[in-house]
This record gives structure tokens, C-alpha cells and sequence, in this order.
């Protein structure tokens, strides 16, 4: 249930409430001391203690009201408000954006004269500018450091001016379930600063929407409005979260990011650089299964999970095939899969591992055909050959003849597929794509891998015959195989041969004169109004 707090009535309730309290308590113990002194005959005494007992309630009410005042300006002082203009990339047409968009978004003033936010909210940005809440001078920000995997980032103001009266926000640590919050921020509907109320329902790992990445989160049911994101969760006047969305087509239910998740991202950038979060290479399957079990030469206590499958391109790191894993770093592993941790929740393998930096190491206790192993392995980055989504880059293309060839990214799969960020994909759309949505599985064995298509075709003489080619992968050219997109325009620009063959994924030639493909191209370019045959990056 979301309670939105107004300063003014609540500062009239409490004292309101104090008042009551203090006459009910008032009345309670003078009829107590009463009957007390009665017994004694010991008149002059009550009067003393009535004295003295509303004397320290008044020093006690004035106490309140000072730290409520003070705290009430520490915390909505280091709450800022973000105004970005964001030119959004079109990947259905690479050399073209989707316009220019504004929009609003909130952050929180931490040391170092730093401002903590969302992700979201300064991904493909051009402009940020920040304002305090008893401010209207504008300052202008950039961005210091962005990690999209978790949706958090860093802004740093250019006028350091701005930061002179505000005090910074300390952390804390995320709450228990069940203990009320604060939510901090600029939703829409009001140039001012909110604060909401809410309740720590469940932490637990969520599917991040800005990335697709799956984190531990917490659920709070306080509503996370437009303009809430990159907002301070507050209690007991320290940030212990982040808001960062809200649950589509549901009222008042909100998530944060964990003080675990944002203290990850300001350590990762200790060494200046953003390296993300690490990933197991292997598939696991649960072992509730006795026969299983037994198949396995598992003994009575032992429980764990399966190796079953190691992803494409990543290493195994010593691990084989129908391995049993019984425990990490030392924590029994559930034949569920759960691992409980004290004082914990109970939480799976993979969020164990993103806890840690990349090159930290994991340990494993091992069963493998009976007998009993310890492997150690670093914690490793694996990049999908198809990410997910990719933020703050200009699409990449090469034209050749009217034909468009484009790398293979989750930014164009939603675009084919009607994605809309509230209501989800056009299902007369998935066939078209999911032919592709294998790939996001898949992982590189070099860092410049990727699945390269041949997007679609501008219509010229050239190209008669393929015009309503699109969406196909291109595996060679001219019998090379291709490993991206850089590496097919090489091959393209020294091609000497009189023709040059793309062969596609389900074994068809194009086959065609690479020099009337070079004549036509600055013609094509022309007509189709765009300005260069190429975005390589």
C-alpha cells in the first residue's frame, strides 16, 4: 500500500499525536502517583514528580523534533533531480536515430562529490542536467561511470559549486523483510521531491528489465513511478537501495537494488575500469530425485546439483560432465539447488557468483564417479555472441550495393518484434526473431565474435532478385567464414575478384559483380538519403 508522505501534515499529526499521548500518559501517571502518594499521605511529592516527569517529556518532545528536522534535511538534501535528453538509436535503420527524447529521473548526492542513479535513466543520453530541491539553477552533469548489467551509474557535476550545501548520504545495510522504507525521489506529477512509504516484501534474484540481467533485488509495495528511478531507499536515514521499476500493469508494487548489488559496482570501480559481473559456465540440474541420487554414487547426507551442459565457448575450468557439486565456498548445496548461507536466505549457485568480482575465486567440493574433489576456478566474464541489449553505442552497418549488413543484437530483435517496454512483444513478431533467440545463449570465444546479417536490401537494378532478402546470417564470403562485421567489410574492401559470394545460414549463394556492386553503391546512398556506407565502430 503505498503511503505518500507530506511534510506538512505529518509534522501536524505527529505533534498532534505527541499531545494526545502526552495528556493520556499524563493523566495515567498522575492518577498512579495519586493513588501512590494517597497510600503515602505524601501530597507535595506528586506535584514534584508531575513536575518533573512533564519537564522531561517536553525536553524529550523537543529532542524528537530537532533530530526529525535534522534528519528530514540530511535525507531530501542529497536527493536530486535529473533532466536528460537521450538521442535513442534506430536499429531497424542504423544510420538514423528515433529522435531526440526527454525525460526526468532522480539521483542521490554520496561522498566523493558523486551522484548515484539508474542506468536507465543516462543510457544514450546528450545532455544531463541536475537541480537540488531548494535550487532552480540547473547544473550541467556527465556521466563518470555506467554499468547497464545492473542498471546503476555515476554522474559527476561539472560545477563543483553545486555540491557546497549539500552533505553527502551514507549507506546502510538492506533491511530484513517486512521493515517500512522510505522511497526518495522526483516522480512525475510534481516538480518537488517525494517521499513514499513502503514495506520490504521479499528480497530475491529478479530479472533486471534495463538488461535482462538476473540480480538479487528486493520488492517493496511502494509504487516505483516514472521519475522514482535512481532514487534513495531510506531507513534510518542511510541509503539501503536504489529504486529502479516498478512491476508492469500492477499498482504499488516496486523493486530496489540491494545494498550487495551497488556495493559490487562501486568496488568494480576501484581499479577505473567497469568489469561487470561473473557468470557460471555450465548448466545445473536439481537432484531431488533419489534414483538420481543413487546413479550418481551419491552417499546418504550428500546432496548437490548436476553438471549437465558447459555453454558454447566458455571454459570448463577442471569440471567435467555429470560432476556433482556438493557445496560452495565452503555452503552445502540443496539437492534444489539452494544454498543457505547463515543469516541468509536461502540463494542459488549463480547469485554466489556474481556476488564476487571478476578473477575472484570460487570453490567448489566436487563428486565425480564416487569420490570426493576440491576445484578452485576464477571468476570469469562471459559475453552472449547476441547481447541482450547495448546502450550508449551508434548502431554499426556496412552498405555494399544497396545491401545492409548489420550485427546480430537484442536492440534489433526488439525492434523486429514489435517490442513495446510495457506491454512486451508482438506476438505475430516471435517467429520472425526466434530463430535468432538462440544465440543470447550462446557465448564468444573471442571477444570481437558475433553473428553477422544481411538485414535487408535497398532496391536498385544492382540487387535485382534479393530485394525482400532480410534477416538472413551471412556463415562466408567468398569462402571465408565470417566472425563479424569488421571482418566482412575487409573482405569486401579487398576483394579483387570479378565476383564476390555471400553464402547465408541455410547454404544459399548471392553471387554478384563486386565491381557494378562499388559503382552503384554511392547512387544508392543518394537516393536513400544517407550519408556514409558504413558504421564500423
Amino acid at each position: 500500500m503505498e503511503r505518500t508522505k507530506d511534510t506538512n501534515n505529518t509534522k501536524d499529526t505527529n505533534n498532534m499525536n505527541k499531545t494526545s499521548n502526552t495528556k493520556d500518559t499524563n493523566n495515567m501517571n498522575d492518577t498512579s502517583n495519586t493513588r501512590d502518594t494517597n497510600n503515602m499521605n505524601d501530597t507535595s511529592n506528586t506535584k514534584d514528580t508531575n513536575i518533573k516527569m512533564k519537564q522531561k517529556q517536553e525536553q524529550r518532545k523537543k529532542a524528537m523534533k530537532m533530530t526529525t528536522k535534522k534528519d528530514d534535511e540530511l535525507n531530501l538534501n542529497a536527493v536530486v533531480r535529473l533532466n536528460m535528453v537521450a538521442a535513442i538509436p534506430n536499429y531497424s535503420v542504423p544510420w538514423q536515430t528515433r529522435g531526440l527524447f526527454s525525460g526526468i529521473g532522480s539521483g542521490v548526492v554520496i561522498d566523493g562529490k558523486r551522484i548515484l542513479t539508474n542506468a536507465h535513466n543516462v543510457a544514450d543520453t546528450t545532455f544531463i542536467t541536475v537541480l537540488k530541491q531548494n535550487d532552480d539553477t540547473p547544473f550541467e552533469a556527465t556521466v563518470q561511470a555506467v554499468d547497464h548489467e545492473c542498471d546503476l551509474a555515476l554522474l559527476e557535476v561539472i560545477d563543483k559549486s553545486f555540491f557546497d550545501d549539500i552533505t553527502p548520504m551514507e549507506f546502510g545495510e538492506t533491511p530484513a523483510v517486512q521493515t517500512e522504507v522510505q522511497v526518495a525521489g522526483y516522480p512525475i506529477g510534481g516538480l518537488g521531491v517525494s517521499v513514499t512509504q513502503g514495506i520490504i516484501s521479499r528480497i530475491e534474484e529478479v530479472a533486471y528489465r534495463h538488461s535482462d540481467f538476473t540480480l538479487m533485488a528486493a520488492q517493496l509495495d511502494a509504487a516505483i513511478n516514472p521519475g522514482n528511478s535512481g532514487g534513495p531507499v531510506l531507513y534510518r536515514n542511510r541509503i539501503v537501495g536504489i529504486a529502479f521499476q516498478g512491476m508492469r500493469l500492477k499498482q504499488n508494487i516496486g523493486y530496489m537494488i540491494p545494498m550487495e548489488v551497488i556495493r559490487h559496482f562501486l568496488k568494480d570501480l576501484e581499479n577505473g575500469k567497469v568489469d561487470g559481473f561473473g557468470s557460471l559456465s555450465f548448466q545445473t540440474m536439481n537432484l531431488d530425485n533419489p534414483d538420481m541420487r543413487r546413479s550418481l554414487k551419491m552417499k546418504n547426507g550428500q546432496t548437490g546439483v548436476l553438471v549437465y551442459e558447459f555453454k558454447q565457448g566458455t571454459s570448463h575450468d577442471g569440471l567435467e560432465l555429470n560432476d556433482v557439486l556438493l557445496s560452495i565456498d565452503g555452503h552445502k548445496i540443496a539437492n534444489s539447488g539452494n544454498v543457505r548461507r547463515p543469516g541468509e536466505r536461502p540463494r542459488s549457485l549463480t547469485s554466489i557468483v556474481r556476488g564476487k568480482q571478476i578473477g575472484e575465486e570460487v570453490e567448489f567440493k566436487v563428486l565425480r564417479k564416487g569420490r570426493e574433489k576440491t576445484l578452485r576456478m576464477p571468476v570469469r566474464k562471459s559475453m552472449p555472441i547476441c547481447p541482450a541489449h547495448i546502450y550508449d553505442m551508434v548502431p554499426r552497418y556496412f552498405i555494399l550495393g544497396g545491401f545492409i549488413f548489420t550485427p546480430l543484437t537484442g536492440n534489433l530483435l526488439d525492434e523486429i518484434a514489435g517490442m513495446d517496454p510495457y506491454m512486451g512483444p508482438d506476438p505475430l513478431m516471435n517467429d520472425e526473431v526466434g530463430q535468432f533467440k538462440g544465440y543470447q545463449k550462446q557465448y564468444r570465444e573471442k571477444p570481437d565474435d558475433e553473428v553477422v546479417l544481411l538485414h535487408s536490401v535497398l532496391g536498385d537494378a544492382v540487387n535485382i532478385g534479393f530485394v525482400d532478402c532480410h534477416m538472413m546470417e551471412v556463415k562466408k564470403v567468398n569462402g571465408e567464414p565470417v566472425r563479424n562485421l569488421q571482418m566482412l567489410a575487409k573482405v569486401v574492401d579487398g576483394c579483387k575478384s570479378q565476383y564476390i559470394t555471400f553464402k547465408m545460414q541455410d547454404g544459399r549463394p548471392i553471387t554478384l559483380d563486386i565491381q557494378r556492386l562499388r559503382n552503384a553503391t554511392p547512387r544508392i546512398l543518394k537516393r536513400y538519403r544517407i550519408a556514409e556506407d558504413r558504421m564500423l565502430g
